[in-house]
């Protein structure tokens, strides 16, 4: 498994609602950061030691009060970037249809749900596809994801603004990567991928 497919697997594991893999995969986010992103390495490190503090069954209600309760702070990026538009859908339907095709498994979530998109980038790192969901769909949902929790005493925003560093890094490193001046029509169906 290569240092991409490990990246975004981890960061999908913090977005997701919590589960046993969450302490693990906070530990290998603060070591790959710590060299070269401190500022998301210490957000990371911040929501490690409330976790540890706080403990688990906690942290499982603060996940369901910061995503499940407000749009605004949806875990699902189609509603970010669509809202309720039959755009959604389509997106939502080339999602389905992209992770079928490559045999991920999204479970019970729907397709748009973020960590379920992250898991996708870990089969799909480094490719034209990757860098799409990353620059149009991830880094603006995420972003918006974390300001609906703006004001709120929830760990997740902390969290949220690391994984954002994370994010636009690896954006700034995607189109470093490849000249990308006009996308084609995709299964984003982004507003800026057209």
């Amino acid at each position: 498994m290569n240092q991409a497919t490990n990246l975004w697997n981890a960061l999908a594991q913090v977005v997701d609602y919590p589960a046993p893999t969450l302490r693990p995969a906070l530990v290998a986010l603060i070591q790959a950061c710590s060299p070269v992103l401190p500022e998301a390495a210490t957000g990371f490190q911040q929501f490690c030691d409330e976790l540890d503090h706080s403990g688990f069954a906690r942290f499982e209600e603060l996940y369901t009060e910061g995503f499940d309760f407000d749009a605004a702070s949806s875990p699902y990026i189609g509603y970010h970037l669509f809202g309720e538009d039959p755009k959604r859908s389509h997106f939502m339907a080339g999602l389905k249809g992209r992770c079928l095709e490559l045999g991920l498994d999204v479970g019970a979530e729907l397709p748009d749900h973020v960590a379920a998109v992250l898991r996708l980038m870990a089969v799909v790192p480094e490719s034209e596809e990757a860098e799409e969901l990353l620059v149009d769909c991830l880094v603006p949902a995420v972003e918006k994801m974390r300001a609906g929790l703006e004001g709120k005493n929830n760990p997740y925003r902390g969290l949220l603004h690391a994984v954002s560093v994370v994010l636009e890094e690896e954006a700034k490193s995607a189109s470093t990567r490849r000249d990308v001046s006009c996308r084609p029509f995709s299964l984003s169906s982004s507003p800026t991928s057209r």
